[in-house]
């Protein structure tokens, strides 16, 4: 599959990948060298997952298999991690107003 053909026809793409995941899905082998392709193809990790999963592949294999399993948007967590912020102790005065809560 190229990736045109994932680009333009998403779900079309997706079906074969399924079907081809099912025929394989007895060598293990077969389907690691398929996802590993994949994988640095334009598909998403979602894709590959769905899939797999469509074809009834273990979803912890293909976690460990392919190179990309982020769901988040390209480039949405780049960087170093923020710093931890201070411990939250609580200002306010707890009061419940009409309910229940006697803090």
């Amino acid at each position: 599959m190229t990736d045109n053909l994932i680009q333009t026809n998403a779900q079309a793409a997706e079906q074969t990948l399924t079907s081809l995941l099912t025929l394989l899905s007895d060598n293990q082998d077969q389907v690691a060298e398929l996802l590993s392709s994949v994988s640095s193809s334009s598909f998403s990790s979602d894709q590959i997952l769905a899939s797999a999963v469509g074809a009834g592949i273990d979803p912890t294999l293909v976690g460990n298999l392919i190179a990309d399993t982020a769901t988040a948007a390209p480039g949405a967590a780049t960087g170093p991690a923020p710093a931890p912020g201070v411990l939250g102790l609580g200002a306010g005065t707890g009061g419940g107003g009409t309910t229940a809560s006697n803090n």
